[in-house]
């Protein structure tokens, strides 16, 4: 952690000197390096994970279902980023290699409807450490709903090709992420 902290000082102090950012934004500048850094250290590892249980594909639509939705919805945080990281490469090998292969579209598509329809009336969450904005929040809730319609398009051109696996991946993950709000709406009571 330290070692990042001084990669993001000298790069914060290089944008300053010339002039790129204002001193008053360098904490709102550090927290963004922090979480790009952060998220693509998690994707990448998800990824590797994929490579090494030989499936990447499989991998590659469960980073489609999860982390779009996950960065306009909301949901449960983990504490640390590595905390998150842990959670993500967890969740990420559930969706991929555990969940159990369902074949009966029916029960699929229920879950599925049942876990859009959470995601839909219930996110984006409102955050009580870093709340959001009225106008970020329709905007991303906006988004939300541009993502939700092209994962079920996608969902739906999977069933047409008949990738039950990919299904099983993007409707459980989809489930997960719905769960991931209901935890974060629930611990605010």
């Amino acid at each position: 952690n330290k070692i990042m902290d001084k990669y993001f000082t000298t790069i914060l102090d290089f944008l300053e000197k010339n002039n790129s950012i204002k001193n008053n934004k360098r904490d709102i500048y550090e927290y963004g390096y922090e979480l790009l850094i952060s998220t693509l250290i998690t994707i990448i590892t998800i990824i590797f994970l994929g490579l090494l249980s030989g499936k990447l594909l499989s991998t590659i639509i469960f980073l489609f279902y999860f982390m779009p939705i996950r960065t306009v919805a909301g949901g449960y945080h983990a504490k640390t980023h590595v905390k998150c990281l842990i959670l993500s490469n967890i969740i990420g090998i559930f969706c991929v290699n555990i969940f159990p292969k369902i074949t009966n579209f029916i029960a699929l598509f229920f879950i599925l409807g049942i876990s859009e329809c959470y995601i839909f009336f219930n996110a984006p969450c409102k955050s009580k450490i870093n709340p959001l904005k009225e106008d970020l929040l329709k905007r991303n809730k906006l988004y939300m709903h541009r993502i939700q319609f092209i994962e079920i398009f996608v969902i739906f051109i999977l069933f047409l090709f008949k990738q039950c696996e990919f299904i099983n991946i993007a409707i459980f993950t989809t489930m997960i992420v719905a769960g991931m709000i209901f935890i974060d709406n629930f611990s605010k009571y």
